[in-house]
């Protein structure tokens, strides 16, 4: 099974969907109720979050990736609101991706960054996990339905940045643990170093092959590290697959892929620029 992240650029063109409306503050600030105007923000994702999911069934998609751009201020220190309201439109969505058997996740922005050695980022990161957590749990998914998170920096020293994230791990409750994936990235931290985090704690592991290909041990290879990562899922795993696009800075993703990396014992999310487009010609070649 493969799937595509977030946006629909098809419906996008075709009527203004975007799963991911926000504001400004200084929008908010001018509103009468700025919190209702949050929750009406998101009350429009989740319905354009639905009509893409129905999308993706009519067009034999049904792995995707929701938006982490859902729920405008949410965390906010000065604007934090609740998924109270909007319960019977989180539980539309997550009935449709269950009866359609599809598999969902969500991944948070690099801001999510439990090894850092600011508190207040820390305790940003913590507030994050346990919303976006929140959300899936309202949906009544099970856990194969994941978070997705990197490790963060290094700061000059990491095993103190390992240390950290570590210990931010086991302080988090049991529900965002279960969902809680770590990913290996291009700049910081290869599947070794992250298999590490995983030995002490017991972190599912995701394994990125356009980040591989960038960082990776010079004796390592692919394969190897790729049954490192499977290895640590308990519910059937996924990796990540993109492909460098020739024209702009390393790591940058490509609108389509030429190829993408599939098997039996896995799902591959296909990160591109092209989003569905992207993945809508492997379909047809029946490689999903």
């Amino acid at each position: 099974m493969i799937g595509y992240a977030c946006s629909n650029l098809t419906l996008q063109q075709k009527d203004g969907t975007t799963p991911a409306r926000s504001c400004r503050i200084s929008t908010l600030l001018n509103q009468k109720d700025p919190i209702q105007y949050c929750i009406e923000l998101a009350r429009l994702n989740l319905a354009d979050t639905l009509k893409i999911l129905k999308w993706n069934k009519q067009n034999n998609i049904y792995m995707y990736r929701l938006s982490a751009s859902m729920f405008p201020f949410a965390t906010h220190p000065d604007f934090k609101w609740s998924l109270d309201a909007l319960q019977k439109e989180i539980k539309q969505v997550g009935e449709f991706i269950r009866e359609n058997r599809m598999r969902a996740s969500s991944h948070l922005p690099q801001y999510i960054n439990p090894g850092s050695p600011k508190p207040e980022v820390v305790q940003k990161s913590i507030n994050d996990l346990e919303f976006h957590t929140d959300f899936f749990d309202r949906m009544e998914l099970g856990a194969e339905h994941k978070i997705i998170i990197h490790a963060g920096g290094v700061y000059e020293d990491r095993p103190l940045a390992q240390e950290r994230f570590i210990k931010v791990y086991n302080s988090l409750s049991d529900n965002v643990k279960r969902r809680l994936v770590v990913e290996n990235d291009e700049k910081s931290w290869t599947v070794r170093q992250i298999m590490k985090i995983h030995k002490a704690t017991g972190i599912t592991v995701l394994i990125d092959y356009l980040h591989w290909q960038i960082n990776h041990e010079q004796d390592s290879d692919w394969e190897t590290d790729l049954k490192l990562a499977l290895s640590t899922w308990k519910e059937r795993p996924k990796i990540h697959y993109s492909e460098q696009n020739p024209d702009k800075n390393r790591g940058a993703h490509s609108f389509y892929v030429k190829d993408v990396i599939t098997g039996e014992e896995f799902d591959t999310m296909v990160e591109a620029k092209g989003k569905e487009l992207a993945i809508l010609p492997l379909i047809e070649r029946n490689i999903a």
